[in-house]
């Protein structure tokens, strides 16, 4: 679930995310729960994406 204070952060939050996305940036979603219930899964997780993203066939 997402959490937005007003409309205008939920209009304009898509708007930034596809911006940077075409800047040629990553984005990643994750929540405290990840963070905080399994944290090593999570940076494993990341890691693997980013090898990924750097070397396609890698993961």
């Amino acid at each position: 679930m997402t959490f937005h204070f007003n409309h205008r952060s939920f209009v304009e939050d898509p708007r930034r995310r596809n911006r940077l996305e075409n800047l040629g940036w990553s984005i990643r979603n994750f929540t405290w729960t990840d963070c905080t219930h399994d944290p090593h899964r999570f940076v494993v997780d990341v890691v693997r994406q980013a090898r990924g993203l750097l070397r396609p066939g890698v993961a």
